[in-house]
This record gives structure tokens, C-alpha cells and sequence, in this order.
């Protein structure tokens, strides 16, 4: 496993070298970005899932995942709900906003032709599968494996920190 990541800080370190400036810092405020969108998409701040839980590294690992181009579309999409969240008032940008007045915003801009709008779609993709191929989101669906047969020790107690009933 420490080979694997060490592989993977090279690659991703001699990557970055290789973009020009300013496009790395881009797509990491668009990271960023797409995280304050999924506590619109999805509000589950009970349980954390956006702040450090498992659906916030699945969301990250499939942003990462995204290649150059489509992870630059997508963060100029991002950056253009950031620039039109508060042009005028004491909130500088998305991340500042309320949460009660963020869904307003997004709703406004899908209404809206552009590039936000033709984004939206594949960035609440993203977003779902994160959040409901987790844990997190599958007890707050109510899914439950159906029952397994003596041997499974493995799921037994899928999904994790499910009360025995």
C-alpha cells in the first residue's frame, strides 16, 4: 500500500508541474465548489457525510477521476454559481451564503441557459453516487441487504453501525 501511494504523490506531483499555473489552484477551488453544491443537493448535515465523512472522499476521488478538460468545464461552471452568489450584501461567495439561501441561487441559475445549467446535470450525478453508495446515504434510504446465509461474517453488520434489530 505505501508503494501504491507514493506512486500516486509522484504522478499526481509531476502532473501538477506540468499544468500551467494558475489551472491546479482552478480545479481546487472548483473541488471546493462542488463540495458546497452536494450540502445543497444533498443536505445531510446531521450526519457530517460532507464535512469528513465517506461520501465527501468518494465525491473528492471522483472529481479527481475526472480527466483535465472536463474537471476545467466543470470548475468554470462552478466558479460561474460562485461569482453570481452575492454580487451585492455582505457575502463574498457560494461558501458564504446560508444554507437556507443557497438552494434559491442554484435554482435561479438552472433556470438560466449557460454553463451552470449544462454542468448541473452530470455534477449532481456525481453527487448522488457519492452520498448514496455510502453508508451514510444507504441507512438514510432505508436500504438493507437482503438476508445472507450462515459464513458471511463480512456482512453481517452491512451497512456499517447498523442497529441489530
Amino acid at each position: 500500500m505505501r508503494r501504491r501511494s507514493f506512486i500516486g504523490t509522484a504522478c499526481g506531483a509531476a502532473a501538477s508541474a506540468a499544468l500551467p499555473a494558475g489551472s491546479f489552484a482552478a480545479a481546487d477551488r472548483g473541488l471546493e465548489l462542488l463540495l458546497e453544491l452536494a450540502r445543497v443537493v444533498v443536505p445531510d448535515e446531521a450526519s457530517g457525510a460532507w464535512t469528513n465523512g465517506a461520501p465527501r472522499r468518494a465525491l473528492e476521488d471522483a472529481w479527481r477521476a475526472l480527466d483535465q478538460d472536463t474537471r476545467r468545464s466543470r470548475s468554470a461552471a462552478l466558479l460561474e454559481l460562485d461569482s453570481l452568489a452575492a454580487p451585492e450584501g455582505p457575502a463574498k461567495d457560494f461558501a458564504s451564503l446560508p444554507l437556507a439561501e443557497r438552494p434559491a441561487l442554484v435554482r435561479g441559475l438552472l433556470d438560466t441557459p449557460g454553463g451552470f445549467r449544462e454542468s448541473f446535470q452530470s455534477l449532481r450525478s456525481m453527487i448522488l453516487y457519492a452520498y448514496y453508495d455510502s453508508p451514510v446515504g444507504m441507512r438514510r434510504a432505508g436500504y438493507y441487504p437482503t438476508t445472507q446465509f450462515e459464513g458471511y461474517p463480512e456482512i453481517d453488520k452491512f451497512p456499517a453501525g447498523r442497529a441489530e434489530s
